[in-house]
């Protein structure tokens, strides 16, 4: 509701509070055929859906927010329609305060800050590096990298020349001889600048004039940077997630992997290697059995050693699961980044992946190479890719049916095998040449350097072929539409844009694209055959002869003999008498049709089996089930023989297909009528009935059920089997009556009402009982012979007064 000012509403009389422009569930409702919606007073536009609901919903109280959520579109789309709204102020928001960084930046430009002579100075205290470390893999850590390069950066270079005593010649300092190596760090502490840095022994120099050692200490991080990123890939090494290039020219440069594999690698070492750095409590034993070492705490894991194997387990000794022996590794996981070795073999039930070398093969589950990679011959090498399809999925069949290859030398080629020789199907050459052979011999499609060709594979033998300056060979040619710029025509010449066609006898064709195309004058309208540019047809004189010689159509006698014509795909025919021996139509709509037999027809049918079909004769409908007792090749009028036009078997056809139609005959003791609706008399007294079942042979409709339309009433009757005993139920003007002779009426119900309004019911026995309710709701009960009250529990009788004779 737009405007809720001074409105009232109610709903079945109960009013309703609503709240403007917002949807509001006014109620739920149930087994009411109709309810009313009261809307008094104000001046507002309003908006009434109507929902069916589940009965859980229905229930469920409070709901009405969830209900109005769920089923109103107008209170959906006013929800996207906020939230497209605050989308809006949110983007704005953000468009703003980029607007406000972007003026900032603006604001700190170095240019706008310092003068040209400025910058100039401030250039030479500008250090630029390049900060690259492929072993992070969070963004984070790389950020806090980056911080600390920063602070290595903004160190002071050192460079000191210092010297010391040589001690490396006093014999009391042997102790410390070994002490003083290149390389060594040293930290430097000057008090007056505050400053406190490390530095590296870059230097050594031996003076033994004067005893001492010239030592050169350099800040190793920012004197020589490239340098020292060897001895940062060193301290690193101890982090096992570090990735290793062993070898750049083989495997390519380093490069840490993000995916959860990698993860699991890392993760692995590095549990690894903590167990073993960490390791306090194992037990070594050296006995007949090998070298044992074992954790007491986790007995169930321990390693051993013997003179050929190395074993390690967790259940205890009962297997090794993982094991090096002479002969190999054994393990149930082997996890690595990097796999070293002349052959590598991986199998399950459902193949092997093989690579040997340079070379990768796959083999299907029946041990047959569908897949080969790399390289695939040699003598001279040939390098590719083979996909191989067999005949069947049988293992013992290794015929090869297709292959499909790419190399090197070749391109990309599809071939099929005959008797075991390769035929190539399709192929690409490393050219661009384009080869395509569709079927057998010579059914071949090639475009090369020379140009198009179909029908050879050899481009001047090709039936049809064009080259690239627009040149085309061809033995025929079949067009609706050709247009030729320059042409030759032979016993006949053209004159600017019409054709003119003569002979010597007076005859003549003429065509201009002003007026069309006319024979048998110089003029178009007195020509006695024409064609206008408009499509307009006109004949004098017009026959159509069929294949046998007799005129199906003549224009100057004014008929069409379509006893010897045949009309297909009528899209629409009006005719104000039709007559036909037999209508076959897909979909059909027909204003008016009399017919004097309709039968339906089964399409594909074999002998000894059952059909259903429907017969429209004369007065009666009837719905038969037979069994085909013959079939024979199904023919029209003339005697030709009928096919169905294709595999939906929606059209007949007298064109020969592969699909033949069948006429089917059947034994007359074989024909069952299921259901037969028809007539009694006729004139103004004929009456419908239906006739239900096959009965049972005996007369009068045995065992059949019998639907009758009477004047006056509607019977349904049905003779019992064997015995003709009627059971009916007559709907008459009269009342209703139901008749079940010599057998009983069964009515069963959880609970039977029967109302009498403001007349009498009556139970009547052939005995003269009876029970009998009046019109005043006295109650009459009557026996003929004796009468018993039994009861389970009390009885009792309430009257003003009781009367016992």
């Amino acid at each position: 509701m737009d405007n809720t000012t001074g409105v009232a509403v109610s709903l079945d009389g109960q009013a309703r509070s609503v709240t403007s422009n917002q949807w509001v569930l006014l109620g739920k409702i149930k087994d009411q055929s109709s309810s009313q919606v009261m809307i008094s007073g104000g001046s507002t536009g309003v908006f009434i859906q109507l929902v069916n609901i589940s009965l859980g919903e229905y229930n469920t109280n409070n709901n009405d927010a969830a209900i109005v959520d769920r089923y109103s579109l107008d209170h959906k789309e006013n929800q996207v329609k906020l939230k497209e709204l605050e989308i809006s102020v949110m983007t704005a928001s953000i468009e703003q305060i980029n607007d406000e960084i972007e003026k900032l930046q603006e604001r700190l430009l170095a240019e706008h800050n310092f003068t040209p002579e400025q910058l100039q100075e401030l250039n030479y205290f500008v250090i630029e590096r390049e900060f690259n470390d492929d072993t992070y893999v969070d963004e984070q850590d790389l950020y806090q990298a980056a911080l600390d390069k920063f602070k290595e950066i903004q160190q002071p270079q050192l460079s000191i020349d210092i010297d010391i005593v040589n001690f490396l010649e006093i014999i009391e300092e042997q102790r410390n001889w070994s002490k003083l190596q290149l390389g060594d760090f040293v930290n430097i502490k000057y008090e007056p600048t505050n400053t406190y840095v490390t530095a590296r022994i870059t230097e050594i120099a031996y003076n033994y004039e004067n005893f001492n050692i010239n030592l050169t200490l350099s800040n190793a991080k920012s004197v020589n940077d490239e340098s020292t990123r060897i001895e940062k890939f060193l301290n690193d090494a101890k982090n096992t997630a570090v990735v290793v290039d062993l070898n750049k020219t083989k495997w390519g440069k380093a490069v840490v992997d993000t995916s959860e594999m990698s993860k699991l690698f890392d993760h692995f070492w590095d549990k690894v290697t903590n167990d073993i750095n960490m390791a306090s409590n194992e037990f070594v034993t050296i006995d007949r059995k090998g070298i044992t070492i074992i954790d007491p705490n986790d007995p169930l894991r321990f390693l051993r050693a013997t003179h050929g194997v190395l074993g390690l387990t967790r259940s205890g000794g009962l297997r090794y699961e993982t094991a090096i022996t002479a002969d190999g590794l054994i393990a149930e996981m082997v996890l690595g980044k990097i796999i070293l070795g002349q052959r590598v073999v991986i199998g399950d039930t459902t193949g092997v992946f093989t690579i040997e070398g340079s070379r990768l093969m796959i083999d299907d589950r029946c041990g047959r190479e569908v897949v080969k990679l790399g390289l695939l011959s040699e003598q001279p090498d040939k390098f590719g890719f083979y996909l191989n399809r067999y005949e069947s999925s049988n293992c013992s069949d290794t015929n090869k049916v297709n292959r499909v290859s790419i190399t090197a030398d070749e391109g990309f080629i599809i071939e099929r095998f005959r008797n075991g020789i390769a035929e190539k199907t399709f192929g690409t050459t490393l050219d661009g040449d384009l080869f395509i052979k569709a079927g057998v011999n010579d059914q071949v499609f090639t475009i090369d350097k020379n140009g198009l060709a179909l029908g050879h594979s050899i481009w001047d033998y090709a039936p049809f072929r064009a080259d690239y300056d627009g040149n085309v060979w061809m033995y025929k040619l079949y067009a609706e539409e050709a247009e030729i710029t320059k042409s030759l025509f032979k016993d006949g010449h053209i004159e600017g844009s019409s054709l003119t066609l003569k002979d010597s006898k007076g005859g003549i064709i003429q065509m201009f694209p002003e007026y069309g195309l006319w024979f048998g004058s110089d003029k178009f309208d007195d020509a006695p055959a024409s064609i206008s540019m408009d499509g307009t047809a006109k004949f004098k004189k017009g026959q159509f002869i069929g294949p046998n010689g007799n005129i199906l159509i003549d224009a100057e006698a004014g008929y069409i003999d379509m006893d010897n014509l045949d009309i297909i795909n009528i899209g629409k025919l009006v005719a104000e008498t039709l007559q036909v021996n037999t209508i076959l139509a897909d979909q059909s709509y027909i204003n008016d049709l009399t017919v004097n037999k309709v039968k339906t027809l089964p399409k594909d049918t074999n002998i000894g089996e059952y059909v259903d079909y429907i017969e429209i004769e004369d007065n009666y409908i009837r719905f038969i089930t037979a069994k085909v007792d013959q079939r024979e090749h199904a023919k029209d009028s003339r005697g030709r023989e009928l096919y169905w036009q294709d595999n939906e078997k929606k059209i007949l056809t007298t064109e020969v297909t592969a699909i033949k139609a069948y006429a089917y005959s059947f034994r007359p003791d074989d024909i069952k009528i299921k259901q037969e609706i028809s007539f009694t008399d006729s004139g103004n007294d004929a009456e419908p009935i239906r006739k239900l079942g096959t009965g049972d042979g005996g007369a009068n409709d045995r065992a059949k059920m019998v639907e009758t339309k009477y004047r006056g009433g509607f019977k349904q009757e049905y003779k019992a089997s064997n015995n003709s005993r009627m059971r009916s139920i007559d709907l008459s003007d009269n009342g209703i009556k139901i008749i079940s002779e010599e057998n009983p009426v069964t009515v069963e119900s959880k609970d039977v009402t029967l109302e009498v309004k403001a007349g009498t019911a009556k139970i009547v026995h052939s005995s003269g009982s009876f029970i009998e309710i009046a019109p005043n709701g006295a109650i009459n009960i009557k026996s003929t012979g004796a009468m018993n009250f039994e009861a389970g529990g009390n009885m009792k009788f309430t009257a003003p007064r009781i009367d016992l004779n």
